[in-house]
């Protein structure tokens, strides 16, 4: 070095149990001289190899120490409760002008987990600037906090690794809550998951909640696993009690990416679940009803599931369209839920795999319904896609058909549907249980209940959503219910008309008129 300037430079490496060495990137670091009042000579950051380097002007010689701070202009780590920073003092070295020092390479030791945070959260900021290059403003780290670890707004609470331990993925999944915070304009998605049976001390990636904590959870699950592109980042080992309130909770390895599962009851019969089916009985409507969840926009994993198929170039859908999409619809439109998310999508190139993507975890897009059935542009019930129907339709239909009984939506309701054909293929249900035997073990199935409160009103319930008809409306109102869901691996479309005084049919006129004349004489249109 010339005369007049003296070099000091080091290294900052943290550790963890199991001896794998990170790089204390970024973080303030302080040049001191040690005197009987230490005086601070030079301030400056750890490179992305955890280096620094001091060029002071000096003349003659001094007792130089740095100090580390585990504080950045993305992060900082604190404790107690005057919020003091995390640090670290070299030992004391002979600094000289002209002359270089070397205050060595630093081994946080894997118990200082505060430095294993700071590292973690660093991550995801750098990795998101990558991408959209979009930055928030500084966070703050409370450790030891709380009892679980946890956000709110710009902080990150995490509790003493002793009586909670935590890891990368739980810092990774408590800094997205933090980003989605700063995108939205300090008010994100809110919400509960209170259900005590889906949720127990803590809420899970298959717990049954509702629209707004689904959506920022399952972002935050999501993007556990973006950061690192490791679909077992976000992973789940207890199903919960899937088998029908047995009390039996069900094991299995599932991740972000394979999220099916199946269950053999103790009869042998097979079931195949997802994480949007719940954990447990969701407050079934009726003693005989299934337990299991039909609505992905109340469930985390199936928010989570979504992002992550659209995000993830190789996996088991059709979509790839990266992070920066998600991350467009989130900036511009601040979606509240999965299914506003779904409908602020603008890439109309993509728009149909997305309706593949987001059925797969429970939430139909009405977008090119035709598409959900077949690949062709008219809806018929025919050998692939079978259909009840009454009273109009049915008449309509008669006309239309070959003849005979068995060609008759009647006949299919009482002599094909009653028998294997109702548990297989794809199935259009048009009436309701007033109507046709076979609705009604469709409203246990998707959890549909209904009441007459007389000389009142007429009300629908399906989980968390609700519709009813006042019955002075009626009949210039009448309130018709369409529901497209998916059970035991098939399509299942519902268009019921529900009226005061019972049920009545709802009628479904789609198709293109071209393909009217070809096909009349071997299916039934609608």
């Amino acid at each position: 070095m010339p005369t007049g300037i003296a070099r000091v430079y080091g290294y900052t490496w943290y550790s963890e149990s199991g001896g794998k060495v990170g790089y204390i990137r970024r973080a303030k670091v302080e040049l001191w001289e040690d005197t009987f009042i230490d005086t601070r000579l030079a301030i400056s950051q750890t490179d992305d190899y955890g280096y620094y380097e001091f060029n002071v002007a000096m003349t003659g010689s001094k007792n130089v120490y740095v100090k580390l701070f585990c504080e950045s202009y993305i992060v900082s780590v604190t404790y107690g409760i005057f919020d003091t920073i995390y640090s670290y003092k070299t030992p004391t070295k002979i600094a000289s002008e002209g002359s270089t020092t070397y205050l060595d390479i630093y081994y946080a030791p894997p118990d200082e987990v505060w430095w294993q945070a700071m590292d973690y959260v660093t991550d995801e900021f750098l990795w998101i600037e990558r991408e959209v290059n979009w930055v928030r403003s500084k966070v703050q780290i409370k450790y030891p906090e709380g009892s679980w670890p946890t956000s709110y707004g710009d902080v990150i609470e995490l509790p003493n690794m002793i009586t909670c331990p935590w890891d990368r993925t739980n810092v990774l999944h408590e800094y997205a809550h933090c980003v989605m915070y700063s995108l939205y304009n300090n008010s994100p998605p809110q919400g509960f998951c209170s259900d005590y049976c889906q949720c127990g001390d803590h809420h899970k990636l298959n717990s049954v909640s509702d629209s707004g904590f689904a959506f920022s959870e399952g972002w935050a699950d999501f993007m556990q696993s973006a950061v690192d592109d490791n679909y077992h980042n976000t992973k789940i080992n207890d199903l919960g009690d899937v088998l029908y309130g047995s009390d039996y909770h069900y094991w299995s390895y599932t991740t972000i990416e394979s999220n099916m599962y199946t269950v053999t009851d103790h009869t042998g019969k097979l079931y195949r679940f997802k994480w949007y089916h719940g954990r447990c009985p969701y407050k079934p409507p009726c003693s005989s009803c299934p337990s299991f969840n039909n609505n992905g926009n109340i469930v985390e994993g199936a928010v989570a599931g979504i992002f992550w198929d659209i995000f993830d170039p190789v996996n088991d859908d059709p979509m790839s369209s990266g992070f920066s999409s998600i991350w467009n619809v989130l900036r511009t439109y601040k979606p509240r839920s999965m299914v506003e998310f779904l409908d602020y999508w603008p890439y109309t190139s993509v728009k149909r795999q997305l309706c593949d993507v987001s059925m797969n975890h429970g939430i139909t897009v009405f977008d090119d319904l035709d598409y959900l059935f077949f690949d062709s542009t008219y809806f018929v019930a025919g050998d692939i896609a079978y259909c009840t129907d009454v009273l109009g339709s049915a008449k309509t239909s008669f006309g239309l058909a070959k003849g005979g009984v068995n060609e008759n939506p009647e006949g299919r309701t009482e002599r094909i549907l009653k028998e294997t054909t109702r548990n297989t293929g794809n199935l259009i249900l048009i009436g309701g249980p007033a109507v046709s035997p076979l609705t009604s073990d469709f409203d246990r199935t998707f959890g549909i209940t209904y009441e007459y409160q007389p000389g009142a009103n007429f009300r629908i319930r399906y989980h968390d959503k609700s519709i009813y008809l006042n019955v002075a409306d009626y009949p210039r109102q009448d309130v018709c219910i369409v529901l497209l869901g998916e059970d035991n691996s098939r399509s299942v479309m519902v268009i019921w008309g529900y009226g005061w005084r019972g049920t009545y049919a709802g009628s479904a006129f789609i198709g293109n008129p071209s393909n009217w004349n070809v096909y009349r004489n071997a299916h039934m249109l609608m």
